[in-house]
């Protein structure tokens, strides 16, 4: 990634970019709670589940506002559900649901 993108401003960056970040972040988070589970920090990984929780959610606000301002739109494949018919994610999609305005993937899937 270029520097110039890294030091972009909040505003700067598509709001799907930057949930698809939060994403990340969340994947992270979940790696860390299952080493923190095998090395019986329990009360540390409660924490770090709730932090994962508060990401997502984020994460689910920036898409329903990149949603409202017609930065994506619903999968026409899925309807949204992000599932395909035989219960696997659907590849129009990548799982997410959601899709550029012009039908593509979202960028970081």
């Amino acid at each position: 990634m270029s520097p110039r993108r890294l030091n972009a401003r909040p505003e700067e960056v598509p709001l799907y970019t930057r949930a698809q970040r939060l994403e990340g972040a969340a994947m992270f988070i979940d790696l860390a709670c299952e080493e923190l589970e095998r090395g019986g920090e329990h009360i540390l990984m409660n924490s770090a589940y709730g932090l994962r929780n508060e990401v997502l959610a984020w994460r689910f606000r920036l898409l329903d506002e990149a949603k409202a301002r017609g930065e994506v739109r619903q999968c026409d494949a899925c309807g949204g559900s992000g599932k395909a018919p035989d219960g696997w994610a659907c590849k129009a999609c990548a799982g997410v649901g959601l899709v550029s305005r012009d039908g593509l993937r979202l960028p970081g899937e």
